[in-house]
C-alpha cells in the first residue's frame, strides 16, 4: 500500500489504542446495576441484578417508557460503557404512578450471574481476538503491497477501531459522535473484506461476473447502513427499539455473504495453485460471517449466542492470520524467518534445559554428595535434554519449514552441478525446469548480454517476456550496482513489475539475467532471493565455461581449416552473440 510513513505512524499509534480501549473494558464490565426485560418496542421491565441491591428510587418489576425520557438519557441507555460511577435520572413506571429511579455505573468485575456462562469464557477468547486483528493490521499496514492486503488492512483496522470506539467510556455529546462513528466503521470494514476476497479471486471471475457481485454487495450494503445509522435516529427521536430486533440483523450480516457467495463461485475457475488459499479463505470467511450474524441476531439466546461468537472470531482470525504468514494469501514483504523461529525454540529449550537442570540438582544432589554424583548427573541430564532439543528441532523442520527446506537444498545442489553440464542448451533447459519446479514460479525467464549490450532472451518457460532488454533498463541497471536480487515492482522496466531479477555476475561483470515472475499473490522471500542468487551466478559461471570451451573449439577449426567459409562465418556469429561480448 503506498501511503506515507507519517500516516502509518497515526494509524498505528490509532489501532494500538483501539486494542488497548477494548482490552481494558474486556476485563472491566460495567453497566447498570439492573437487568432489563425486552415487553415491547418502546418498554421493558428492570429486575436487580443477582448480588445488587436496585437502584434508589427503583423496585424490581419497575417499567421504563423509552418515549418519556429526554434526549440525551435515551442516548446514555444506548452507550455500552459508560463512564464509571456515572449517574443518570430515569423515569419508572410502578402501576400508575410515576417514580424517579437514580442509578450509577458499577463494576460488574468478579461478578458472577447464576446461570449464565463465566465472564472469562468471554473475554480470553475476546482478548486473543483483539490481538489476532491487531496483528493483522499492523502486519498490512506496514508491510502490504497489493490490492488484496489494502482491502484485508481496510477490515482488520476499521473493525478494531471501531470495537475501540465502543469500548471508550464516554458519556453526552462525545457518547453522541461514538454511535454514529462505530458503525460507519463497521460499514467500511464490510468493504475492505469486499475488496480482499475479489483481488485474491483475481482472473477466476469474469468480467460480469465480479460487476454483478459489486452491484449486490453496494445494494446490501446500502441497506445494512440504512438499518445500522437509521436504528440509532429512530430510538433516539422516538424511543423505538424495533430497528434494533435480530430479524433487522440480518439486513447487516447479508453483506458479508456477498464475498463468501464470490469464494465458492470463483473456486473452480481458480488456478491449481489459488485452491488451497482459497479453501483458508473460504473456511475462516465462513467462520467469521457466522460469529457477525450471531452478533447481529443472536438465535441461540443472548448468553450462549455471545459466547458462540467470540470463539468463532478467534478461529476466524486465526486462520486468516495462518494464511496472511503461511499461505501468504496477500502479498506482503515479510514472512516467519526461519532463523527467527529457530532462536525462539533454542531459548525455550535452553530455559527448560536450566530449570530442569537446576530442579534435579536440588532433588538430587544433598550436601555431602561425591564429586562424581555431582558430575554425572548434570552431564546425563544434558544428553537427554540435548536429544530433546534434536528431536524438537525436527519437529520445527517438519511442521513449518519441510518444503522450503528440501526445495532449497535440491537448488542448492542443482547450482553445485551446473559446472559438470556439457551442453549449452541442456545446462539453460536444466536451470529453467529447476527452478520452475522448486520454487513455483509460474515463468522463467534467462537473458544474456550480448556485444553490443542488449540483453537477448536464450531460454524461457511461461508467456508475457519481451526478446530484448535495453543496457539501461533500470533492473538491469540496479543488478549492476547492488549485484543482489531486484524486485521488479521496485524498477518497473520493460519486465513490468512482477517478478523478482537474479544476476547472473562472472568475475565482477554481469553477464545475464535469471527472472522469474511472481507467485499469484506474494514475492520471493529473502531465503529465496539468496539461494536463487546463487543459482544464477553458478549458471552464469557455468554458461561462460562452456562458451570459452566452443569458442577454442572454433579457433582451433579455424586453424585446422575444417569448417567452409560460410559455416565458419554463421558459427562465430552464433558464438559471439551467444557469449555476450565481443572480446570474452
Amino acid at each position: 500500500m503506498r501511503i506515507g510513513n507519517g500516516f502509518r505512524v497515526i494509524l498505528s499509534v490509532a489501532i494500538v489504542a483501539a486494542a488497548a480501549s477494548f482490552a481494558y473494558t474486556n476485563f472491566n464490565p460495567r453497566g447498570f446495576p439492573v437487568t432489563a426485560q425486552q415487553i415491547d418496542n418502546y418498554t421493558i421491565a428492570l429486575h436487580a441484578r443477582s448480588g445488587m441491591p436496585m437502584p434508589p428510587g427503583g423496585q424490581d418489576g419497575d417499567r421504563i417508557d423509552f418515549r418519556k425520557m429526554d434526549f440525551f438519557t435515551r442516548v446514555d441507555t444506548m452507550i455500552p460503557n459508560l463512564p464509571l460511577m456515572y449517574e443518570i435520572n430515569v423515569p419508572v413506571e410502578r402501576g400508575h404512578t410515576t417514580q424517579i429511579m437514580s442509578a450509577k455505573v458499577v463494576s460488574f468485575r468478579g461478578l458472577q450471574t447464576p446461570g449464565q456462562p463465566n465472564l472469562a469464557w468471554f473475554q480470553w477468547p475476546g482478548l486473543g481476538a483483539n490481538l489476532l486483528f491487531g496483528a493483522i493490521a499492523l502486519l498490512l499496514l506496514w508491510r502490504g503491497r497489493d490490492r488484496a492486503a489494502f482491502g484485508m488492512a481496510l477490515w482488520a483496522i476499521t473493525f478494531l477501531l471501531s470495537v475501540g470506539i465502543i469500548g471508550m467510556p464516554l458519556a453526552g455529546w462525545a457518547a453522541l459522535i461514538a454511535l454514529y462513528l462505530a458503525p460507519v466503521c463497521f460499514l467500511i470494514a464490510r468493504v475492505g473484506f469486499y475488496i480482499m476476497i475479489e483481488a485474491r479471486l483475481g482472473p477466476a471471475l469474469n468480467a460480469a461476473q465480479r460487476t454483478g457481485f459489486r452491484a449486490v454487495f453496494v445494494i446490501l450494503l446500502a441497506f445494512g447502513a440504512l438499518q445500522a445509522l437509521g436504528a440509532v435516529v429512530v430510538r433516539m427521536a422516538t424511543g423505538s427499539t424495533e430497528f434494533q430486533t435480530p430479524e433487522y440483523g440480518l439486513i447487516l450480516t447479508a453483506s458479508y455473504l456477498v464475498p463468501i457467495v464470490m469464494l465458492f463461485v470463483g473456486y473452480r475457475p481458480a488456478a491449481a495453485a489459488e485452491r488451497l488459499r482459497l479453501r483458508w479463505m473460504l473456511a475462516s470467511g465462513l467462520a467469521w460471517t457466522a460469529n457477525i450474524f450471531l452478533q447481529n441476531s443472536p438465535l441461540f439466546g443472548g448468553a450462549v449466542s455471545g459466547l458462540l461468537s467470540t470463539f468463532l472470531q478467534a478461529v476466524a482470525l486465526l486462520g486468516f492470520l495462518y494464511a496472511v504468514l503461511r499461505l501468504r494469501v496477500v502479498d506482503i514483504s515479510v514472512v516467519i524467518d526461519r532463523a527467527l523461529v529457530y532462536g525462539v525454540v533454542t531459548t525455550l529449550v535452553v530455559g527448560i534445559i536450566a530449570a530442569v537442570n537446576s530442579l534435579a540438582l536440588h532433588a538430587t544432589l544433598t550436601p555431602g554428595t561425591s564429586l562424581a554424583i555431582q558430575v554425572l548427573v548434570p552431564l546425563a541430564l544434558g544428553i537427554v535434554l540435548g536429544r530433546v532439543r534434536s528431536f524438537v528441532d525436527k519437529v520445527v523442520e517438519q511442521l513449518f519449514f519441510r518444503k522450503r527446506y528440501l526445495a532449497e537444498k535440491a537448488l542448492k545442489t542443482f547450482a553445485g552441478h551446473t559446472g559438470h553440464i556439457e551442453t549449452t542448451s541442456t545446462l539453460l533447459d536444466a536451470s529453467v525446469r529447476a527452478i520452475q519446479r522448486h520454487i513455483g514460479a509460474p515463468a522463467v525467464v534467462i537473458y544474456a548480454a550480448e556485444a553490443d549490450g542488449v540483453y537477448r532472451c536464450i531460454n524461457q518457460s511461461g508467456d508475457g517476456f519481451p526478446d530484448a532488454l535495453d543496457k539501461d533498463d533500470p533492473v538491469l541497471v540496479a543488478l549492476k550496482a547492488d549485484d543482489e536480487a531486484a524486485d521488479l515492482a521496485d524498477f518497473p522496466g520493460a519486465l513490468g513489475e512482477d517478478g523478482c531479477a537474479f544476476p547472473m555476475t562472472v568475475l565482477g561483470t554481469l553477464r545475464g539475467v535469471i527472472v522469474c515472475r511472481n507467485r499469484p499473490g506474494e514475492h520471493y522471500a529473502s531465503y529465496e532471493k539468496q539461494t536463487l542468487t546463487e543459482v544464477a551466478r553458478s549458471v552464469g559461471a557455468a554458461w561462460r565455461i562452456l562458451r570459452a570451451r566452443d569458442n577454442e573449439a572454433l579457433v582451433a577449426a579455424m586453424a585446422e581449416g575444417k569448417l567452409p567459409a560460410e559455416s565458419l562465418r554463421e558459427k562465430a556469429r552464433t558464438l559471439m552473440l551467444a557469449s555476450g561480448s565481443a572480446h570474452s
